[in-house]
């Protein structure tokens, strides 16, 4: 017996032992001959493993990869390898990240489609070297310092002055966001999104604070702010298209997983707001060092290192420096800029958990090709992030299924009127 990932159980299957819940509720007893419905109930449960007589998750996986075509299979294992090239592809959760991207494109293939195109940037040494030459390199604090579009939007102020406000109340908070359409618009259409699945319309403010929460609403009202403020940022080095979808896939990953973990309570929102803006500081970067950020990123890609440490080592920062000190200028609270501030490094962050669920959820948006904010391989999984979040690999099936079925309406929501 052993375990198999509840996207792969199959009808006719028997279970080896009974099967509990997180709570420990029992389910399904041993000896259970697995049915269609079950599956569906397993689901619908949470559940993301089953003991199975006679198999395990490697078997089962070998089964379904020997029904593929050769040929196809062929290709996409070689399309992964080169995606992953300098991940650490012994660790358990890239393997299953690159059991499920392989899956993912062979069906893909299967169904008539084409292999997606990893990101190129064209590259003219010679012009990128002279204008390099021209460029002056700044410290982190000094190009915070002098970045022209440094001032916040006055409506995230007056959100916070209601907050601080102990007399404050849902109808202050309210009519403070009501104020501001485009932000109130975009608040409900979150609201009655798949993010939070409620069972009826959201059709005002003040029942979506009553719904979700102050704080929470205030959290997403933060990010709505930020991304409306970047928006206006021109930007001929980044594909904003990509940046973003990058971004929302990495915030809706994060807010995924950290919904597994009971002990975090109503902090999805924190969690999507800390992934949408994980990679804001590459914006501040690339406007004020467009030559040295290309240098960065072609550096990072010939050499195969991950594309914060070529940053560090051309410019003697990286774009989490700059986004923390944003935030930190900007009074976002202290948790949000030590998620953001330590994606790549979450072992010095005191929200250890916080940034290593960014971090995994990074990854995982790289491995999936979810847009991109400049790196385009999967660069390695830090050990003690994955130790820290603590959850089995059978987790990331479920959770590649709800992010695909969540990131194209919440980008819908986030980008139109």
């Amino acid at each position: 017996m052993g375990k198999v990932n509840v996207d792969d159980l199959r009808t006719g299957m028997v279970l080896a032992s009974d099967l509990m819940d997180s709570m420990g509720k029992f389910l399904l007893g041993q000896g259970t001959v697995i049915h269609k419905k079950h599956i569906e109930i397993l689901k619908s449960w949470g559940i993301t493993e089953a003991d199975i007589e006679g198999l395990d998750q490697q078997k089962v996986a070998e089964e379904t990869t020997a029904q593929i075509d050769r040929a196809v299979l062929k290709k996409c294992e070689d399309y992964v390898s080169l995606l992953f090239q300098y991940s650490n592809c012994d660790h358990e959760a890239i393997k299953e990240l690159k059991r499920l991207k392989i899956l993912h494109l062979t069906q893909k293939l299967s169904s008539g489609g084409n292999l997606p195109e990893i990101a190129t940037l064209e590259v003219d040494a010679a012009n990128i070297s002279r204008e390099k030459e021209k460029e002056r390199l700044v410290s982190a604090e000094e190009l915070i310092r002098n970045v022209q579009f440094i001032s916040f939007p006055d409506i995230y102020y007056r959100i916070s002055k209601v907050l601080n406000d102990p007399s404050s109340s849902v109808s202050h908070l309210a009519e403070v966001i009501s104020k501001d359409m485009s932000l109130s618009t975009k608040l409900l259409r979150l609201a009655n999104s798949a993010f939070y699945g409620l069972p009826s319309k959201v059709d005002s403010v003040t029942r979506a604070i009553t719904l979700i929460g102050m704080d929470e609403i205030s959290t997403l009202a933060l990010g709505v702010i930020a991304v409306r403020f970047f928006e206006g940022i021109p930007q001929k080095l980044i594909d904003m298209k990509n940046f973003w979808l990058h971004s929302i896939a990495c915030g809706t990953i994060a807010s995924i997983l950290a919904r597994n973990k009971a002990k975090l309570g109503s902090a999805e929102e924190r969690f999507f707001v800390a992934g949408l803006l994980h990679d804001m500081g590459k914006l501040v970067v690339s406007k004020a060092m467009p030559q040295s950020t290309k240098q960065a990123i072609i550096e990072s890609r010939n050499r195969l290192t991950p594309l914060y440490r070529m940053e560090k080592e051309v410019f003697g920062f990286d774009h989490t420096t700059v986004a923390s000190s944003l935030l930190r200028k900007w009074n976002f609270p202290v948790v949000l800029e030590n998620m953001v501030g330590f994606h790549h490094e979450p072992s010095g962050s005191p929200s250890l958990l916080g940034a290593s669920i960014i971090h995994f959820a990074n990854v995982m948006s790289i491995a999936f090709q979810f847009g991109h904010s400049g790196e385009i391989f999967v660069p390695p999984l830090v050990d003690l992030a994955w130790d820290t979040i603590a959850i089995s690999p059978s987790v990331l099936a479920p959770t590649l299924s709800q992010t695909e079925v969540m990131i194209n309406e919440i980008v819908k929501h986030f980008f139109n009127e």
